[in-house]
């Protein structure tokens, strides 16, 4: 049963309005505009985005705009979501003010990433006065929603910015393969047929069976290296999805009896696993717009651009709903410590709890699958929240189910066993798409526009370097001079220009995370501070981008070195 609230609207001692709520004052019965402004004040940072868990009537969201330049405020109250109070016009025409609830068709996440500044680990919750009394279940979940954030967050930072070098080679060598490749799209709606996608969770391991007897009758999706798992058990799934481009990834494909499994893989997959398979489907993230620019008008492919998460399994759900009309299973889906194991059996990532422990990992208990207590980790819990994202956004569309029978709860999937999906849903024997022939892969094309962009590399280099030269002649130690900005302005518009036209995406996150997140605005800057800043974040631009240039040369031309000889290409690709 939901708590009743009591909601009182009192004229203050300075006949000022103030708020109650269950006889609790929200706002200071005396000075409630000079509490507000405290409470402003002492939260304030620059560069922050701030989630305000109780309204009120508005006043600690008043003073906070009072102190904002670019940050965002975000509005949560369970009395807005039950409509026992309403958001001031003031504020919902603000820009910078956004109200979430949780009949949002996306999640406080989702928001705060959206609205945040460069810097997306600079959240802070502020609470209104007896709020976490109040709304007691609510203020510790938002609370749990926060931390999370920044902690994803920084493990998506640190993995952008270890792999970028990787990612970036990748492309260069799978544009071979993605030229002559369909794309996904060729794959829309052409199945009606239940689709289950098998994770690598412990639970696997008691679902297989029935799979394997049932393997006609659905179409069966391998998460990346879950396929180790299934063709252990004689299972030789339809499609298996692939987006991890590290070494280990493809040492974990390279020995494996393929058949005729279809690869659905990404640009930055890596790169040695697409000649692997016979047949393949390309697409990629739509976080890397940039990429699907760039295979655009570098092959004329017109990439289809899906939503995805920190794992292959949230690709694998994608593209399922992208594939098919008829219903998605997840089995083994744990995102837990189920038996006290991280993995199925014969998944070459299983570790038992105790190893984990023995790294100092922080671990949570969570909801399970059954309503008891589970034990879970951070990329687990991570994971757990991108799916219940997703689950939001796919809400109307095909019906989804969680079939795992272990784990963590995922809120947002239904709960149905594994022998009930296959009793309801899978009835009558599939029919498989005939994959496409591989396109005649004019080899030349890519020739031409990986020469072309060794040409405007050099040009990069060459404006890079005068941009270090402009940077180094002003004069003053305090202030730009006015000639001095317009030519920088000018060298960093052609800097973004070209970059746009060389493929070096990857490289350049890490370098623009950096600069979004080192050289900040402190606090009461003098005139002499602000410009060292200024001079240091442009001469750490040139000086990285000259790094970068140099590293995506290098893998231009080892792309031309495999085109341009014969024996090599011969190996590397699969006719």
């Amino acid at each position: 049963m939901e708590a009743e609230y009591i909601v009182e609207y009192i004229e203050g001692k300075q006949n000022i309005p103030t708020l109650k709520i269950n006889n609790l004052f929200i706002h200071s019965k005396y000075r409630p505009i000079e509490e507000a402004k405290n409470i402003a004040t002492s939260n304030f940072e620059k560069h922050f985005t701030f989630v305000v868990f109780g309204y009120g009537l508005g006043y600690i969201v008043d003073e906070l705009l009072k102190l904002v330049t670019k940050e965002s405020i975000i509005v949560i109250d369970p009395l807005i979501e039950n409509g026992q109070l309403k958001i001031a016009e003031r504020h919902l025409q603000h820009k910078q003010v956004h109200y979430w609830g949780k009949e949002k068709n996306y999640t406080l996440l989702y928001l705060i990433d959206k609205v945040s500044l460069g810097i997306k680990t600079m959240v802070k919750m502020i609470t209104a006065p007896h709020y976490n009394k109040l709304f007691v279940a609510s203020y510790k979940e938002i609370l749990n929603d926060v931390r999370n954030y920044i902690v994803r967050t920084r493990v998506n930072i640190n993995t952008v910015s270890f792999f970028a070098e990787q990612w970036q080679k990748n492309l260069s060598m799978n544009l071979l393969n993605i030229l002559g490749d369909p794309t996904l799209a060729s794959l829309e709606k052409m199945y009606d047929c239940p689709v289950v996608i098998a994770s690598g969770g412990p639970s696997l391991n008691k679902q297989l069976a029935l799979l394997k007897t049932m393997k006609n009758k659905v179409i069966i999706i391998a998460a990346g290296t879950t396929i180790n798992s299934l063709l252990k058990f004689g299972i030789k799934p339809h499609y298996v999805v692939s987006i991890d481009g590290s070494e280990i990834n493809y040492n974990s494909f390279k020995n494996l009896n393929l058949g005729n499994v279809t690869l659905l893989y990404s640009p930055f997959n890596h790169w040695a696993i697409r000649p692997l398979f016979r047949k393949g489907y390309c697409f990629t993230s739509t976080i890397y717009n940039s990429i699907a620019n760039y295979i655009y008008k570098t092959l004329g492919k017109d990439m289809p651009q899906i939503v995805g998460g920190g794992t292959v399994a949230h690709f694998a759900f994608s593209i399922a709903q992208i594939i098919t009309s008829g219903p998605i299973a997840f089995i083994g889906q744990d995102l837990a410590f189920t038996g006290e194991v991280t993995h199925a059996d014969s998944n070459q990532g299983k570790r038992t709890l105790e190893e984990v422990k023995e790294d100092n990992v922080r671990l949570f208990e969570i909801e399970g699958y059954f309503g008891e207590k589970v034990i879970t980790d951070g990329p687990f819990l991570s994971m757990k929240q991108t799916f219940e994202e997703m689950a939001r956004f796919f809400a109307n569309g095909i019906e989804f189910y969680n079939c795992t029978e272990g784990g963590a709860k995922i809120n947002g999937f239904e709960q149905l066993s594994f022998p009930k999906f296959m009793d309801r849903f899978a009835i009558k024997d599939i029919n498989m798409v005939t994959t496409p022939e591989l396109e005649t892969v004019d080899f030349q094309l890519i020739i031409n526009q990986l020469q072309r962009e060794l040409d405007l590399s050099d040009t990069l280099l060459d404006t890079s370097k005068r941009g270090l030269e402009i940077l180094k002649s002003n004069k003053s130690t305090t202030y730009f001079s006015k000639g001095i900005l317009e030519k920088l302005d000018k060298i960093d518009s052609e800097i973004m220009e070209l970059v746009e036209e060389v493929q070096m995406d990857f490289l350049l996150q890490p370098l623009l995370l950096k600069l979004d997140g080192v050289f900040l605005e402190k606090k009461n800057e003098t005139p002499e501070e602000a410009y060292n800043r200024s001079f240091n974040q442009s001469k750490f631009f040139y000086n990285e981008i000259l790094k970068i240039i140099d590293k995506s040369i290098e893998n231009i031309e080892e792309t031309l070195e495999i085109l341009t000889n014969k024996e090599r290409l011969d190996g590397y690709y699969r006719k």
